[in-house]
């Protein structure tokens, strides 16, 4: 190579302005994007289950998913039904603690407070020893899921430390439990 440009080209292009979706509804539509379909929920006393394309939820005596099922999707419709597999090797706990011992509490009922094709909030009612520890569930269409804690003492004032205990299925857990793995 001795430096010297052996050829040049140019060309123009009209550039676009860009849109501002800020706030207009047009970047709101649809409300779930394909491949995804709308939340599903049912509740029943202090269970309940929610269902969203390729995972299951289910709720039973805690605020927090006792279970998650994740079905591998079928890429094909000569593809045969794929097993759910548990990402959880035991259910989420929620363990609540005063003075050093432990509160036991149970929920009263789970209630839908919210439906839409995105997203299903279950509020539960919970009782123990003194204490209320009442939680929102959301469980939005692409499988994320918060659940967020409001504790109260009867009477006001006492102290109270909670922990949540998660035990997850290192055999079939990974970032998309949904997708085919070779390594399952």
């Amino acid at each position: 190579m001795d430096g010297n440009l052996l050829g040049r080209s140019e060309s123009s292009f009209e550039r676009k302005e860009r849109p501002q979706l800020g706030g207009k509804p047009e970047g709101m539509d649809p409300e779930v994007p394909g491949p995804w379909r709308p939340v599903k929920a049912a509740v029943q006393g202090a269970t309940g289950v929610v269902n969203i394309w390729g995972r299951e939820y289910r709720f039973n005596g805690q605020p927090v998913p006792s279970s998650i099922l994740a079905t591998p999707i079928k890429l094909s419709a000569a593809e045969p039904d794929h097993p759910g597999r548990s990402l959880l090797a035991a259910p989420i706990e929620l363990r609540l603690t005063a003075k050093g011992k432990v509160i036991e509490w149970k929920t009263g009922k789970l209630e839908i407070c919210e439906r839409r094709p995105s997203k299903i909030v279950v509020e539960s009612e919970n009782r123990g020893s003194g204490f209320l520890p009442n939680a929102e569930a959301v469980v939005d269409f692409d499988g994320m899921i918060r659940v967020d804690f409001e504790l109260s003492s009867d009477p006001p004032g006492r102290v109270v430390n909670s922990w949540k205990v998660c035990k997850l299925n290192a055999l079939h857990h990974s970032i998309f439990p949904t997708f085919h793995s070779s390594n399952r």
